[in-house]
C-alpha cells in the first residue's frame, strides 16, 4: 500500500496545480478536481486538541464524519471527510511544520482524520500527519483535526447587489398576512438562490420591520394597517444568497386610505317629505320647489324644506341657505336652520317664501354649502308666478268683457257708478279682467251663480256683493 501511495503523491506534486480563494476560504487542486476547506482554526479548536476533547474542526472520527456531512460551507453542502489517499495527497514531505504547499494557509501542525477505516482494525482509521507529512492508523476515539473537502470547483461567489419589491402599497384595513408583494435580487451570480429576512444589521434597522412578516420571497402585513394612524412604514429587508453573502436596503411600503370605510356625512333635501335631487332644474309642486301663482299685491308663499344627514358623520352646515339667479328677489329664506351641525340620522329645517313684486314666472337656485364632500354646494331651482289684479271706476253704465279703449294690460276692466266698490247698493254692472284662477264669493247673494271663473269674465256686481281675488 505504501508503494502505491507514494506514486500518487508523486503524481500529485507533479501535476497538482492549486488555487486559493480567498474570498470562501478554500483551495481548488485542477490535477484532482477536488476543492478543500482551508478555514481558519481557532485557539479553543487547539485546546481541545491538546485535552483529546472536541470543539469546531477538532473532532473523534465520528463526529468528523458528520460534520463534514452536515457542513455547509463556501456556498456549498455536499462535502464529505477525504478518503486516505485523497488526503495523503495533499501532504508535502519536502516541507515541515507543517508539511503542505503553502498555498494552504490555514493547517495545524498535527494530525488529520481520513475518512478510511483501518482494514485490520475497524476501531481504528487512518490519518496523516501535516508536521512531517507522516501517516497512520489510530482508535477512532481520539479527537484529531478536520479538513472537508468535495468534488467539483467553486466559483468566486460574489453578494447581491440590490434587492426590489414588486408593489409597494397596501390598502387599510386588510387582514393580517396579507401579501404586499414579492421580493427579488439582482445578483451577479445567475444560479444563485436568495432568501429575504427582516434581520438586517441593527445599525440598517428602522425599528418598524415588526409590522411585517416575510415568507420568501412574499413580504406580508403582520398587523391591520390604518392609514389615520401612519401612512407609511421603512423597512430595512435583508437578502443573502445560497453562499452565505448578502445585502441590505430600505424599503418604503405606503399604506393607502380606503375612504369608503371612513365616517362621512350625507346631505339630503326634502321638501313636502319628498326629497330633491342635487342639482334638479325642474321645480316641481310634488315636492315644493315649485310655489305655484301669487298675487303679487296682497299674498306670498312659505314653503319648509327639510335637511338629512343619512351619513356616519356628523354634517356640517356652512353659513346659510342661499337663493341666487334670475329671480332671487321674490324669494328669500326667511326661517334659518336651527342647528348648523347635524348629527348622523338628524335633520333641520328652513324656510322660504315668495313674495312676487312683479308679474310674470320666476326662477331661482337654492344653494345650501355643506361637509358632505360629493355635494358640496347641495343646489336646487325653484320657481313661482305672480299674477296682478287690474280695477278701474267708470261712470258707464253699460256691461262689456272687454277692455276699454286705449287700454294695453290685456286685462278687461271694472267700473262702478259712484266710483267706489263697496257695499253701497248700484244699480250698476261691472265687468272684472284677471290672470290665473279667480275665486267669486258673496257676502250675502250669490253673483250670478258663480263660484270661480278662468280668463276674463264678466259678472253682475249684485247689491252687497264682492269678488275676492286670491
Amino acid at each position: 500500500m505504501r508503494v502505491i501511495l507514494l506514486v500518487l503523491t508523486a503524481v500529485s506534486l507533479l501535476f497538482g496545480a492549486y488555487t486559493r480563494n480567498a474570498t470562501n476560504e478554500t483551495v481548488y487542486d485542477s490535477a484532482t478536481g477536488l476543492t478543500w476547506q482551508d478555514e481558519a482554526y481557532t485557539a479553543q479548536e487547539a485546546t481541545a486538541y491538546g485535552n483529546n476533547t472536541e470543539h469546531g474542526k477538532v473532532l473523534y472520527w465520528n463526529g468528523a464524519i458528520d460534520y463534514c456531512e452536515n457542513l455547509n460551507f463556501a456556498g456549498q453542502n455536499d462535502w464529505r471527510l477525504p478518503n486516505f489517499n485523497e488526503l495523503y495527497m495533499i501532504a508535502d514531505r519536502s516541507r515541515y511544520d507543517p508539511a503542505i504547499n503553502p498555498v494552504f494557509v490555514n493547517t495545524a501542525s498535527h494530525n488529520y482524520w481520513s475518512s478510511t477505516t483501518d482494514a485490520s482494525y475497524p476501531d481504528g482509521a487512518w490519518y496523516v500527519n501535516f508536521n512531517n507529512g507522516d501517516d497512520g492508523a489510530d482508535y477512532k476515539p481520539n479527537s484529531y483535526y478536520v479538513r472537508c473537502v468535495r468534488s467539483g470547483q467553486i466559483i468566486d461567489n460574489l453578494a447581491p447587489t440590490d434587492l426590489n419589491l414588486s408593489n409597494t402599497t397596501i390598502a387599510e384595513n386588510r387582514a393580517i398576512g396579507t401579501v404586499i408583494g414579492e421580493l427579488n435580487a439582482t445578483d451577479p451570480d445567475a444560479g444563485d438562490t436568495h432568501t429575504f429576512s427582516l434581520t438586517c444589521n441593527d445599525a440598517n434597522k428602522t425599528g418598524q420591520e415588526g409590522n411585517f412578516s416575510i415568507e420568501t420571497p412574499a413580504l406580508k402585513s403582520a398587523v391591520v394597517f390604518d392609514y389615520e394612524t401612519r401612512s407609511s412604514y421603512s423597512i430595512c429587508v435583508k437578502v443573502t444568497d445560497n453562499g452565505g453573502l448578502s445585502y441590505e436596503k430600505n424599503v418604503t411600503v405606503t399604506i393607502e386610505n380606503n375612504t369608503s370605510d371612513d365616517p362621512a356625512p350625507e346631505i339630503n333635501i326634502k321638501g313636502n317629505n319628498v326629497s330633491i335631487t342635487d342639482g334638479d332644474t325642474t321645480p316641481s309642486t310634488s315636492d315644493h320647489s315649485d310655489f305655484g301663482s301669487v298675487n303679487i299685491v296682497s299674498d306670498s308663499v312659505v314653503r319648509t324644506f327639510t335637511i338629512e344627514n343619512n351619513g356616519t358623520a356628523d354634517l356640517i352646515i356652512f353659513g346659510t341657505p342661499t337663493v341666487s339667479g334670475a329671480g332671487a328677489a321674490h324669494f328669500g329664506v326667511t326661517t334659518q336652520p336651527a342647528s348648523t351641525t347635524i348629527t348622523p340620522a338628524g335633520s333641520t329645517t328652513f324656510a322660504i317664501t315668495f313674495d312676487p313684486s312683479a308679474a310674470g314666472t320666476h326662477t331661482a337656485t337654492v344653494s345650501i354649502a355643506n361637509s358632505d364632500a360629493d355635494e358640496n354646494p347641495y343646489t336646487f331651482d325653484i320657481n313661482g308666478s305672480g299674477y296682478e289684479v287690474v280695477v278701474s271706476s267708470s261712470s258707464s253704465s253699460s256691461s262689456s268683457s272687454s277692455a276699454p279703449s286705449g287700454d294695453n294690460d290685456g286685462l278687461a276692466e271694472a267700473s262702478a257708478a259712484d266710483g267706489n266698490f263697496d257695499n253701497t247698493p248700484d244699480a250698476q254692472q261691472s265687468d272684472v279682467g284677471y290672470l290665473g284662477s279667480v275665486t267669486v264669493e258673496s257676502l250675502g247673494n250669490t253673483l250670478g251663480g258663480l263660484s270661480s271663473a278662468s280668463g276674463a269674465q264678466s259678472v253682475t256686481l249684485s247689491s252687497g256683493g264682492s269678488i275676492t281675488l286670491p
